[in-house]
């Protein structure tokens, strides 16, 4: 996943973590893009809800007060603001 042009590094790693169903994710920086990984991990920040609240935070339609945060949620506010899901 790229980028959106001038979003600032991620500096961290986010946990997503599906409650209704088998599903949970790692979000890193690779270079330029996001890469994804199934599977539990510690994170620095972490994101708990339904698969389709999980789906609409990433595409910007739910915002992290709809879902559990734990952790830093600064990197979770860097990671919504870096997708280019648009």
């Amino acid at each position: 996943m790229w980028k959106r042009d001038g979003a600032a590094p991620l500096g961290g790693s986010v946990h997503l973590h599906a409650t209704d169903t088998d599903g949970e994710w790692l979000v890193i920086e690779a270079g330029d893009r996001l890469a994804f990984t199934r599977g539990h991990a510690k994170a620095d920040a972490a994101a708990r809800g339904t698969a389709s609240d999980l789906l609409l935070l990433l595409w910007r339609r739910r915002g992290p007060g709809d879902v559990e945060v734990h952790g830093d949620a600064a990197v979770l506010d860097r990671l919504l603001a870096r997708t280019d899901l648009d």
